[in-house]
């Protein structure tokens, strides 16, 4: 139970880092935080539901990211280290994907290879990699299309696009933590706990005011 629950820990604080850019106004950034968060409670089902053999592959995963870095660092080759492909997001996903199939009651809400096709997939292009994607919401084209000119604007407004964010966020750390905390022998009460402790430490951006 210690890498699921790790991975709670980890996607909370994630879900902290966001509701700071929010009130900040820096709305823009929080698909660069909303991707990993989503990586993280990939890695969380994974072993929740995959148990020891999930574990050894994650391991072997972290292991193989290590031969690059020795090779940068103009380090030995470690013979310990295993060989062979990295364990990619998508194979992450179709792997919680086919074990939530068996596993009912532990099961996500969300669909893992749905939520890489409509989220993980979107925010690499619109809010993570350095392309057109991202480059292009700081540019703000003129209405004169006769003479079409470009202003530069630091902190683009996103609309709804960030409290949205946000709110997904925190139903995803919720879906992990659910499980987990049963698991754990935590109970709903300590979900309460989290939810209230969410309205309080993000000033209101993730449900709006409350009464």
């Amino acid at each position: 139970m210690a890498v699921p629950a790790a991975a709670v820990a980890r996607c909370r604080a994630l879900l902290d880092g966001m509701a700071t850019l929010l009130t900040e106004e820096h709305g823009l950034l929080l698909g660069a935080l909303l991707r990993p968060l989503y990586e993280v409670w990939l890695t969380g089902f994974y072993s929740l539901l995959g148990g020891l053999d999930a574990i050894e592959v994650l391991l072997d995963a972290r292991d193989i990211r290590l031969r690059p870095l020795r090779r940068a660092f103009q380090l030995p080759d470690d013979p310990s280290l295993p060989s062979g492909k990295h364990l990619s997001v998508r194979k992450l996903a179709e792997r919680v994907h086919e074990l939530a199939a068996t596993q009912r009651d532990l099961a996500p809400f969300f669909d893992a290879l749905r939520l890489y096709d409509a989220l993980y997939a979107l925010d690499s292009y619109d809010s993570v990699h350095g392309g057109l994607g991202v480059i292009g919401r700081h540019l703000l084209a003129s209405t004169d299309a006769e003479n079409p000119d470009y202003s530069i604007v630091l902190k683009p407004a996103v609309g709804g696009m960030g409290c949205q964010r946000l709110t997904f966020a925190g139903l995803l750390t919720i879906d992990l933590a659910r499980p987990v905390w049963r698991l754990g022998g935590i109970g709903d009460d300590a979900l309460e706990r989290l939810d209230a402790d969410l309205r309080a430490a993000n000033h209101n951006t993730f449900y709006g005011p409350t009464a």
